[in-house]
């Protein structure tokens, strides 16, 4: 241990030592605080018996769907939000409004590589970002992992390309998949020895 870390070690202890002491004269004059223990089983009940979060997360996640405000998605979330707290008898369950500015909504995206040879890509564009006028050739821009300066540098290449900033997948599967033409051999049993 350096001379340092004997020094920070000495100074941490010491801090720690000072919390515990205010702490402890500020608690002495104090009842301790009563725990309501069958409050904690009612809630502990509620939510490993009863929990709703399951359904609520699917809704959002499965039913709805990614909800971008100002959208329709975000209004028919909001709009069941309310809903389902009206239900569980919450009183005057509403929405207000706010001002936000545009919504914006993806209605359909494709990317994908057509030289040196076809390839379908996962890509998305930038929400907010504006419609083509149909379909838009450009060149690829490789940009992960480049620092500041050298995108500075690249401001040229950039502009009108499609920029791909995902690192390149490089943990590529090394066995070969099943062949459907090949015959399956079944594995022999647990404990079975080979013959021979």
């Amino acid at each position: 241990m350096t001379r340092h870390s004997r020094v920070t070690s000495r100074i941490a202890g010491a801090a720690v030592l000072a919390v515990m002491a205010t702490s402890g004269a500020d608690l002495a004059g104090q009842a301790p605080e009563r725990v309501d223990l069958a409050a904690i089983a009612r809630i502990r009940d509620e939510g490993l018996n009863r929990s709703q979060v399951a359904a609520l997360f699917n809704m959002f996640t499965d039913g709805i769907g990614p909800r971008l405000t100002g959208t329709p998605a975000h209004e028919r979330a909001a709009d069941w939000a309310r809903e389902q707290m009206a239900g569980w008898g919450l009183s005057n369950a509403r929405l207000e409004p706010f001002e936000f500015g545009r919504g914006w909504v993806l209605d359909k995206f494709i990317v994908e590589m057509v030289e040196p040879r076809y390839m379908p890509l996962l890509g998305y564009p930038q929400a907010w970002s504006p419609s083509t006028a149909g379909e838009v050739l450009a060149p690829a821009a490789f940009v992960a992992g480049k620092s500041a300066a050298e995108l500075a540098e690249m401001k040229t290449a950039l502009k009108g390309a499609a920029v791909l900033q995902a690192a390149m997948v490089t943990n590529f599967i090394a066995t070969d998949r099943d062949q459907p033409t090949l015959a399956k051999t079944d594995p022999a049993p647990p404990g079975a020895a080979a013959a021979g």
